[in-house]
């Protein structure tokens, strides 16, 4: 009986600290080695890690930010955001999933977006509400049915509604 409220214990606390907490996972970036991890891209180097960082750091940002890639397939979309938010969420970093990370793709919403929109918003929403640092990736943003972009921009237009914060979260989208 001791054994097994003694392993109850620690699987509980070892939980506790393997899952992701908001307060301790998200740090600031030092994108001071991105540059030596991608080859070309000039003008997305010299922009966007700067722009991310000093989003990152304010306590308070305006609203959202928003980061929009486009190009062709094997250009370097998936792998610019992935040096991006390692620098960010150590657990992204370690195995490349984070539960401070989403992402939607574009090929599974085909229709009707109506039909969509309410469970997209719900999970925004409560990682919002869970952590207001999350980031949400949207891939392949071409077959997103029309009204995508109206539903998304409820989003960024608003700094706080309905006791969630909008205004820390990174949304990227990938074209």
């Amino acid at each position: 009986l001791f054994l097994a409220g003694a392993g109850y214990f620690f699987l509980r606390n070892e939980k506790l600290t393997l899952t992701e907490n908001c307060n301790n996972q998200v740090k600031i970036p030092d994108y001071s080695r991105i540059y030596a991890e991608i080859l070309g891209q000039p003008i997305a180097l010299s922009l966007v890690p700067p722009m991310f960082q000093r989003h990152v750091s304010d306590p308070n940002p305006p609203r959202a930010i928003v980061y929009y890639f486009i190009g062709w397939s094997g250009t370097g979309k998936n792998h610019f955001t992935k040096l991006l938010l390692n620098k960010i969420y150590p657990e992204f970093e370690r195995n490349g999933k984070s539960e401070l990370v989403t992402t939607f793709t574009g090929t599974h919403y085909t229709g009707n977006f109506n039909k969509y929109r309410q469970g997209i918003s719900n999970i925004i929403n409560k990682k919002l509400k869970d952590c207001p640092r999350s980031t949400f990736i949207f891939d392949q943003v071409e077959h997103f049915p029309p009204g995508f972009f109206d539903f998304l921009s409820d989003f960024l237009n608003s700094s706080e509604r309905n006791g969630i914060q909008y205004n820390m979260a990174i949304f990227i989208l990938l074209v």
